[in-house]
C-alpha cells in the first residue's frame, strides 16, 4: 500500500470503485477473492485504491539529485562537446 501512495494512488471506499467485470477479474487470484465476491464487490480485506492523474500532475517531480549541480554539470558538458 505505501509503494502504491507513492505512486499516485489513494485509499477510497469500494463504493467508488468502478462496477466494470474485467476490472474485478483482475482480483480472481487474491486469496481474498470469495469474501470479494460473497459481499458482491462491495467489501473486502484488501483496501481499494484509485489513481488520480489531476492530483499526481499538481505535485512536481521529485529529483534525486541536487538540480544546481546538475545545471552546472549540463553547462559543462555543452561546453565541452558543443563547441562551435
Amino acid at each position: 500500500m505505501k509503494i502504491n501512495s507513492e505512486l499516485g494512488y489513494k485509499p477510497v471506499p469500494f463504493s467508488e470503485l468502478t462496477t466494470d467485470p474485467s476490472f474485478w477479474k483482475g482480483c480472481q487470484t487474491c486469496t481474498n477473492y470469495e469474501i470479494l465476491k460473497s459481499k458482491e464487490n462491495k467489501m473486502c480485506l484488501c483496501t481499494g485504491m484509485l489513481y488520480d492523474a489531476k492530483e499526481k500532475a499538481k505535485t512536481p517531480p521529485k529529483h534525486p539529485f541536487n538540480v544546481r549541480i546538475w545545471n552546472r554539470l549540463k553547462k559543462i558538458k555543452q561546453a565541452l562537446f558543443l563547441e562551435d
